[in-house]
């Protein structure tokens, strides 16, 4: 799924991407204050729980409507080989059982990697930019790296 993020210098953050980032903030703050702190009511618990359950929503709309290469019932390694993402990975393969991963294992694992994807690249983003504005002799190694693979002004 593209989440558009690089349409443009101003284009707004997916919601997915909100969601997953708010449900991270929250269960840190929840799970560090422990075990009982989680079934109250009010609060960050029941912000975790409804952010959580924006989340898995926006997931199964994202999932519903990820796109399908027509594998069914491979075997791991050749769903791994014929999937169109890894949604139609992750809903079509099938262990040595014949059993498919269960819808819920689905929903986190997107997250994971959902969470994860956005987590490391706003890092590694955020590390660039401190670079770039820090060591000005960085900026223009990176603008001659730029100029010997072909950039011109004029480029879009």
């Amino acid at each position: 799924m593209d989440f558009g993020h690089f349409d443009s210098a101003d284009a707004k953050l997916n919601p997915i991407v909100t969601s997953i980032v708010g449900m991270l903030s929250l269960n840190k703050k929840v799970t560090a204050r422990g075990e009982w702190y989680r079934i109250l009511p009010w609060g960050d618990s029941a912000r975790l729980r409804e952010v959580r359950k924006q989340t898995y929503a926006l997931l199964n709309e994202a999932i519903d409507a990820a796109p399908v290469s027509g594998i069914t019932d491979l075997p791991i390694a050749d769903a791994a080989l014929k999937a169109s993402c890894v949604v139609d990975f992750l809903l079509n393969a099938v262990d040595e059982k014949g059993e498919r991963f269960p819808r819920g294992l689905v929903l986190a694992n997107m997250i994971v990697f959902t969470g994860a994807g956005y987590t490391t690249t706003l890092a590694l983003l955020s590390w660039l930019i401190y670079c770039l504005v820090t060591y000005p002799e960085t900026q223009q190694r990176l603008l001659q790296e730029l100029v010997d693979y072909g950039y011109a002004p004029d480029m879009e």
